[in-house]
């Protein structure tokens, strides 16, 4: 490899791990939103179709996603 691909491959490195960051930062943030819905007034009623932590998950995320 030359040294332009090297810097080429650790550029991209870059990107993607910024990518994987954001996910990351984009799910914590579902997870906080999500605890304060369970412990709002709302909670038992948004989380009466789900068997566990991952439906709630993903229920929230189709819901309110498109916010965060």
């Amino acid at each position: 490899m030359k040294k332009d691909e090297f810097k080429q491959d650790a550029y991209l490195n870059i990107a993607v791990n910024e990518e994987m960051a954001d996910e990351c930062m984009r799910r914590k943030a579902i997870c906080q939103k999500l605890i304060k819905l369970i412990n709002s007034d709302l909670g038992e009623e948004f989380l009466q179709d789900c068997e566990d932590f991952k439906d709630a998950m993903q229920k929230f995320e189709l819901k309110y996603g498109f916010l965060i």
